[in-house]
């Protein structure tokens, strides 16, 4: 079992996936006959950063999500050959009718799209978290490599600044309240978010030394190279969960732009959601999905469910 401040001493290899674990998320069928998911993390690779929706994910997927560690420095194309190999093996075991899901989150969102665009016969439905596919628009590509440069000192404090950019801390503090019990346990209950905060936020220097966060940015700027011109190739269902309140990269504009790119999307504004939703109190992936109707436990497809093949496409 890893955390967040586990994951720095956990580099000594090339990207994996993982299967979270989860106690009590137990579904109420054998997992092999949920719908499948795996989980593309943002530039912190961590696969950790939306563990707030990994109860919810297990009792609804069979849910896998991919890490990458901080001093790897594979390269976009290989990245996606991976999650290629890795679906494709997977698949593989799977009876016909069962359906495939990515999430990506951020940088997750660009590779989630990568992939649905190389591999339609292996990825049914696409969920995007405020995909980072707009970085090129966006401050970043100017300030993101002046970071790295500052003295470590003050590269130490950047997670703390960033944190109302990244997401309202106010409402990162208070995800996992039990808003059942009584106010005086539910302040105390924020009080304890609070403190847990800081040493998460903390630990992302840790996670991105100037180094990775230099090549985070290089991995950002090719994958959106990568997907320039692609969009009309994606054949998945997509639906675009975006927050107004992104400070980070302009996901709002973005999100209009990718309705219209992307053949089969559907787009979903949340009001006062930040870059970092799925951390946030109150957010409910699964919710999202089901009130979208994104939810299905069996293909749905305008002819008779065959075995996936490559050659369909």
């Amino acid at each position: 079992r890893v955390g967040l401040g586990d994951f720095p001493r956990n580099d000594g290899g090339p990207p994996r996936f993982m299967c979270p674990i989860v106690p009590g998320a137990t579904p109420s069928v054998p997992r092999d006959q949920l719908p499948y998911l795996i989980y593309l993390p943002g530039i912190d690779g961590t696969g950790l950063a939306a563990y707030k929706q990994f109860p919810a994910l297990c009792r609804n997927f069979q849910f896998e999500a991919l890490t990458m560690p901080p001093h790897d420095r594979t390269w976009f194309p290989g990245l996606l050959e991976q999650v290629e190999h890795f679906l494709e093996e997977r698949v593989a075991e799977f009876p016909p009718e069962r359906p495939v899901y990515l999430l990506g989150e951020s940088f997750g969102g660009i590779l989630a799209l990568a992939v649905a665009t190389a591999r339609p016969d292996l990825v049914d439905r696409v969920i995007l978290v405020n995909p980072a596919t707009s970085y090129p628009n966006s401050i970043w590509p100017t300030l993101g490599p002046l970071l790295p440069r500052v003295p470590q000192s003050v590269y130490d404090a950047v997670p703390i600044a960033l944190a109302p950019v990244l997401g309202n801390p106010l409402s990162l503090a208070a995800a996992g309240i039990d808003r059942s019990l009584p106010l005086q346990e539910q302040a105390a209950g924020f009080v304890q978010g609070v403190t847990n905060l800081i040493p998460q936020l903390g630990a992302l220097t840790s996670i991105l030394p100037p180094a990775t966060l230099a090549w985070k940015l290089r991995l950002l700027a090719e994958g959106c190279r990568y997907m320039e011109g692609r969009f009309g190739e994606v054949q998945a269902r997509v639906l675009l969960l975006i927050g107004d309140s992104d400070l980070l990269i302009p996901s709002k504009e973005e999100g209009e732009r990718l309705e219209k790119l992307l053949p089969r999307c559907v787009v979903k504004v949340l009001g006062g959601r930040s870059h970092a939703m799925l951390q946030e109190a109150g957010f409910d992936i699964m919710g999202e999905l089901e009130s979208e109707g994104f939810y299905t436990i069996r293909r749905n497809t305008s002819t008779p469910v065959t075995r996936r093949s490559r050659d369909r496409f």
